[in-house]
């Protein structure tokens, strides 16, 4: 028993490690060359910038902010008021940060389902190395923002699919929630949630249509 929590504990390390080098990795790159910016990129930095000196949710061309969802803006906006880091510069290192968590989260969800921690760790280094996702991180988009929601949701109604718990009913019906904000598709969540629940939510059926009021509630 105890050698199983020495490797348990060893290997979260480990994954904790990678997660670090991930962060490591982006923030290398973003200072060396600076963040990437598209189109939807400027519209970010200019609504964060406007939400930051009091002007509200305004796009660079004088427009209300209505096309994209706000939550990213608003990360960038709490930063720069927080810590005086323009959203051109803190877009880079809150996706650094992202990334990180991205990595850790995912390597938590492989040692919950598999058997062997080699493969466990295998895995989260390719997701370390994975060309689509440090692209992602490397833009000012709300993309690495929405895959760390994701990642979490997944990993939270994992442990409500194992524990059956209210605690992580209401943190994963959250983190759909900040999904959703961060990106429209992130709606599809909420209802994947209520056939979750519904398909492992227990054996009671008052408990199963109170769980899936609660999750659709919140």
């Amino acid at each position: 028993m105890i050698n199983e929590d020495k490797t348990r504990i060893l290997s979260y390390t480990l994954i904790a490690i990678l997660g670090l080098c991930g962060t490591f990795v982006i923030i290398f790159l973003t200072v060396s060359n600076g963040v990437g910016v598209s189109p939807d990129s400027v519209s970010y930095i200019s609504v964060a910038r406007n939400l930051s000196n009091g002007n509200g949710f305004i796009t660079y061309d004088g427009y209300p902010f209505l096309l994209q969802p706000p939550l990213y803006p608003i990360f960038l906006s709490v930063i720069n008021t927080i810590f005086n880091i323009d959203p051109l510069l803190s877009a880079g290192i809150l996706n650094a940060l992202l990334f990180g968590l991205i990595i850790f989260g995912t390597g938590l969800f492989f040692l919950n389902h598999l058997k062997s921690i080699l493969l466990a760790l295998l895995g989260t280094s390719m997701i370390l190395i994975s060309y689509v996702l440090i692209q992602s991180a490397l833009l000012a988009l709300s993309e690495t923002l929405f895959i760390f929601f994701l990642i979490l949701y997944i990993n939270l109604f994992d442990r409500y699919k194992r524990k059956n718990e209210f605690t992580s009913l209401l943190l994963f019906s959250i983190a759909a929630s900040l999904a959703c904000l961060t990106r429209y598709t992130g709606v599809v969540l909420i209802f994947i949630g209520v056939l979750g629940i519904f398909l492992w939510g227990g054996e009671i059926l008052k408990k199963k249509n109170t769980d899936i009021f609660l999750s659709f509630f919140l």
